[in-house]
């Protein structure tokens, strides 16, 4: 029935496992409305199948799972897609991993083995998916293109949420909600001699005239009564839900029905009226003009405004918002004033909201939005209305995996979610209490490149105090990303990298040593790749200093790019970033807690390649220089970071570890 006053959200997900040939496979998956929906493209509503998210499948287990935009709980199919690599460029270099399709496609794409440089002129590809072929410079492999896979349809996992956005959400003056049965005082007849106010204001309206109650009839229905309350003053906006507009009472001509008034006066009011040059006015008896929006479309200006409305589309459900150029008073409501007036509502009011000051436009189209989807009246919303497909909702917790974008690279790693982490580097026991040993910790990134430590003895400890979580680092203590040297190859070749880690290690280091937080670095000249570190060793520039560097290059070259650090006593909880691009000037920055602490250039050329070292966490790459301290998390990401993302990063991890907030 229109006009029902309640809708539903919820959360929903699908998941699943990615195999080919039967075995295990990474691959990026995307869900897909089953059937076509409305939704907005460019500003524009569209009638399609609608993309609803996606995630990277497991490479070890092949398991993926992914989140549905907006709770959808319709049909889906889930479509998996094969790396097709990039296009054929003359002369271009390839790291390990990179992949190429031929210009006129053979079912196959050819995996880079050893890097190198290819040819001035696309080759004669040779399929051979065993033994490796020299092109140019680079040596690649023939891999099977496996076209997408479709599955479904399937029903998505749904779970009833409590995610609703309401008016609680922002600042009001009144908020009453007539689906709300605990806010109205009613008797054994259903006559309301009470409305209580949601907003926590307190601004209830009443009537103890029994013959003045209005009735609770899905929505309080009025007839020839009122409620009221002392007038409230400075009332710059108003949203209003009626319905059942009846016009058949007999009233003086013009037939008026006031919504709003003020209480001993006929001055100050918002009232509806037929048989006339206009259907509603907002002007109040004293000229007042302004905006009203109906049903969410485009304003329309003035005092006394002609709507359109006909007798039959009074009656049915409509939300009505009034903006006033000048503020305005109101006390009463269905009645201009006492009862000796004679003009009144026939109708009910659903819902009221009242403001001091306007929303903002994206408040006003949440409200719209709320209020059409809660009175089953969406269908009334103009085309392109953000909400008129679905109600909404609040979002979900931000979490640093917000930040990646579909083609971004990197990793997040969060010890306080004891979901992610396994005390054995299989995933087979789970982390559940202070003191455990960490041999997995899962990368919630959802690029799958998770950090592990097989060897008993070499796991860290998860610890906890009930507020914040970390692992516990020390000796040869220290997980490690099996594979990154190749697949993470932004971290040292100049291409640009952000990463942050939130740790502290207090004041007991052992002198003459590097502790490493977090790290690709071997710690020779000809292995040098990302660190970040904690120095102690002798020397005024050295000793008792946080320290970063991108060396940019391959193994077997000397390629120093800037070493940044700056003295630091004691490094207690802090969020420390490194941030990088060689198209930046400065190229690289070291950041601890929001403030810039030092900052370099390269003196050379950047060059490629792939780093001896696989990425480590509580240490910096070579198994030697291993944290002493607490890591509370580590983000990293294939670009720089900057803006609001930055921001919210910063406050995600600084909250993480209780670093300052300043």
């Amino acid at each position: 029935m229109e006009g029902s006053g309640t809708y539903n959200t919820q959360t929903s997900k699908v998941s699943g496992v990615v195999q080919i040939d039967g075995a295990p496979a990474k691959r990026i998956v995307r869900a897909f409305s089953y059937n076509s929906v409305s939704h907005l493209i460019e500003g524009q509503a569209v009638l399609a199948s609608k993309s609803l998210g996606q995630a990277s499948s497991d490479a070890n287990t092949g398991a993926y799972a992914i989140d549905l935009l907006d709770g959808y709980g319709n049909d889906v199919f889930v479509v998996a897609f094969d790396d097709y690599g990039g296009s054929f460029i003359g002369e271009d270099s390839l790291d390990v991993g990179d992949r190429v399709h031929p210009t006129t496609p053979n079912g196959h794409v050819f995996e880079c083995v050893s890097s190198g440089t290819l040819p001035e002129e696309e080759p004669v590809w040779v399929i051979d998916t065993e033994t490796s072929q020299l092109y140019g410079t680079a040596s690649m492999i023939a891999r099977p293109f496996y076209r997408p896979m479709v599955h479904g349809p399937v029903a998505p996992e749904v779970t009833e949420g409590s995610n609703l956005w309401t008016p609680a959400l922002i600042t009001n003056l009144v908020w009453l909600d007539s689906s709300d049965s605990s806010t109205l005082t009613t008797d054994v007849d259903g006559r309301v001699s009470g409305w209580a106010d949601k907003s926590g204001n307190e601004l209830d309206f009443t009537q103890t005239l029994e013959a003045r109650q209005p009735y609770y009839q899905d929505g309080v229905f009025f007839s020839e009564d009122y409620l009221s309350r002392e007038d409230l003053a400075n009332i710059k906006f108003v949203m209003l839900v009626v319905n059942r507009v009846d016009l058949s009472p007999s009233q003086n001509y013009p037939k008026v029905l006031p919504l709003l008034g003020q209480e001993g006066t006929s001055q100050h009011h918002l009232f509806m009226q037929v048989d006339s040059a206009y259907d509603f006015s907002i002007d109040g008896s004293g000229g007042y003009s302004g905006d009203i929006y109906l049903n969410g479309e485009d304003p329309v200006a003035g005092t006394n405004i002609e709507l359109g409305l006909s007798d039959d589309s009074m009656f049915e459900t409509n939300l009505y918002a009034i903006e006033w150029d000048e503020t305005q008073e109101f006390g009463t409501i269905g009645r201009f004033a006492t009862p000796s007036d004679a003009y009144y509502l026939t109708g009910a009011v659903l819902e009221v909201l009242m403001f001091t000051e306007t929303p903002s436009s994206q408040q006003m189209k949440t409200l719209e939005g709320y209020l059409a989807h809660k009175w089953d009246m969406a269908g009334k919303l103009p085309a392109g209305h953000p909400y008129k497909a679905a109600a909404p909702v609040i979002s979900p917790a931000w979490t640093p995996a917000n930040l990646f974008l579909d083609e971004d690279e990197g990793v997040w790693f969060d010890p306080s979610d004891l979901s992610s982490m396994f005390q054995d580097s299989g995933g087979d026991v789970p982390v559940s209490a202070d003191g455990d040993p960490v041999g997995l910790i899962r990368d919630k990134s959802g690029n799958g490149l998770h950090a592990i430590q097989v060897t008993d003895v070499n796991r860290p400890i998860y610890r906890t105090n009930g507020t914040h979580h970390w692992l516990e680092g020390g000796d040869q203590l220290r997980l490690i990303v099996p594979g990154s040297a190749s697949t993470m190859a932004y971290l040292h070749d100049g291409s640009g990298v952000f990463v942050a880690v939130a740790a502290s290690m207090g004041d007991s280091y052992n002198p003459g040593a590097t502790y490493g937080l977090v790290g690709t670095n071997g710690g020779s000249s000809s292995n040098r790749g990302m660190e970040i570190r904690y120095d102690d060793r002798s020397g005024a520039s050295r000793n008792d200093a946080l320290g970063a560097q991108i060396a940019n290059g391959i193994q077997g070259q000397n390629p120093y790019g800037p070493s940044i650090q700056s003295a630091l006593p004691a490094l207690e909880p802090a969020v420390i970033e490194l941030s990088h691009a060689s198209t930046f000037i400065p190229q690289a920055f070291l950041v601890v807690d929001g403030v810039v602490i030092d900052s370099g250039n390269y003196s050379y050329s950047p060059s490629g390649g792939a780093s001896e070292f696989d990425l480590e966490l509580l240490g910096n790459g070579s198994g030697s220089f291993n944290m002493r301290g607490k890591f509370f998390g580590a983000f990293i990401i294939n670009r720089r970071m900057e803006g609001d993302a930055l921001a919210d990063l910063r406050a995600f991890m600084i909250n993480a570890s209780g670093a300052p907030s300043e």
